[in-house]
């Protein structure tokens, strides 16, 4: 029999197996009859690989063990398995290497892809979807071509101004700044004090919370969160917040509002109000908290 033949032969007189050999019987393919049930696998034993043709022989897939892995290879580009609910492709092309999943009727996908350069994930939605079970652990040095991430809910944060940043608006007028408060010094008229407030673009103010001290009835105090348009020059009164009388310290007073901070065309500040009646001591500005939500962080 010439080399490049095989040998066909038949195990026993029951047919348990058939072997396909080269003449060597040193390889070749073994389908063994008793693995053919309900309960096991065709048993296929091979030598180095199996290839199967198609049948001008111009394309083929192999299937064949390479060191510790076990490759499966096509004489074109790609090879595509195709599970009930979708597809899956993995292919080459060209300098890039693919693995794409698509959907049964292969209108959307998503595809991992990888040329001389980089590695990238594509869809043809435009968008990605992260959706972990508790949280994403992202160590990368640089997030190119970013000017946003987004939340799926809104996260609240809060701004807490001392007294000691605010600065009165009369240059004759003077006034005291301790740990806890500012007041006014000698002067017993109305005085306005300012201090500006830097937010994250985008944020959403909710609440202006003034802890302030009126031990007189007849002298007041008030919060105000403004804003100057820088083209305009024209100044707006978000909200204010008013400190009545209350025995001393203890007045704490909070008012929602929901405002959308504009850092293109607005800069924004804190107006305090001080108008003592008989003494200095009768009206006092604490700490002021402004909480407000984001649903992006701007970058």
């Amino acid at each position: 029999m010439p080399n490049n033949f095989g040998l066909i032969r038949v195990g026993s007189a029951e047919i348990e197996n058939l072997s396909i050999l080269n003449e060597d019987v040193n390889a070749g393919a073994l389908i063994d009859r008793s693995k053919m049930n309900e309960a096991q696998d065709l048993l296929i034993k091979l030598g180095k690989s199996l290839k199967v043709f198609n049948f001008d022989n111009s394309e083929h897939l192999e299937i064949k063990k390479d060191a510790e892995f076990y490759k499966i290879i096509t004489s074109v580009c790609g090879l595509s398995l195709s599970p009930s609910d979708g597809v899956v492709r993995i292919y080459n092309s060209g300098t890039k290497g693919f693995l794409m999943i698509l959907d049964g009727t292969t209108s959307k996908y998503i595809s991992f892809e990888h040329d001389s350069t980089d590695g990238k994930v594509v869809t043809n939605s435009g968008k990605l979807v992260l959706a972990p079970a508790t949280n994403i652990d992202c160590n990368a040095k640089e997030i190119q071509n970013c000017s946003a991430f987004k939340y799926n809910s809104a996260k609240t944060g809060y701004i807490s101004v001392h007294p000691s940043a605010f600065l009165v608006n009369a240059d004759t007028s003077d006034y005291i700044i301790d740990e806890i408060s500012i007041k006014l010094r000698v002067s017993l008229d109305a005085h306005y004090l300012y201090t500006p407030i830097i937010f994250d673009d985008g944020v959403t103010i909710k609440r202006l919370t003034f802890n302030y001290y009126n031990n007189d009835a007849d002298a007041s105090c008030s919060l105000s969160l403004k804003r100057l348009n820088f083209t305009t020059r024209t100044i707006t009164n978000i909200q204010t917040v008013t400190g009545s009388y209350c025995g001393g310290w203890g007045g704490i007073t909070e008012i929602e509002l929901s405002h959308i901070i504009n850092n293109e065309l607005h800069c924004y500040f804190l107006e305090l109000l001080l108008d003592p009646d008989a003494s200095v001591d009768d009206v006092k500005s604490g700490g002021v908290r402004i909480k407000y939500e984001t649903t992006e962080v701007k970058t």
